[in-house]
């Protein structure tokens, strides 16, 4: 993963990196074998903490748990299709 996402930064301008950011480091290509997963939850986190917090917020599992139960479903679902 740290190979994955060193060749990702070295790719961007990250002067002002785009949103797409994070797509691209979740998609860590797989081995032979193994299953492809997208590990969204992991270049979310990581685009928040080491590239700009207020461009990339955390989105996750937790995340979208907590806005449900405050917010509801319905705010769920508008924040995620304008947010990614």
């Amino acid at each position: 993963m740290g190979e994955h996402v060193a060749k990702v930064i070295e790719s961007v301008n990250m002067r002002n990196p785009s949103r797409e950011l994070v797509d691209t480091i979740a998609a860590l290509p797989s081995k032979k074998g193994q299953t492809k997963r997208k590990r969204t939850s992991f270049a979310a986190k990581f685009c928040h903490f080491f590239v700009d917090k207020d461009r990339f917020p955390i989105y996750d599992d937790a995340a979208r748990k907590a806005i449900k139960l405050h917010l509801g479903s319905k705010e769920l679902r508008g924040k995620r299709e304008t947010s990614l």
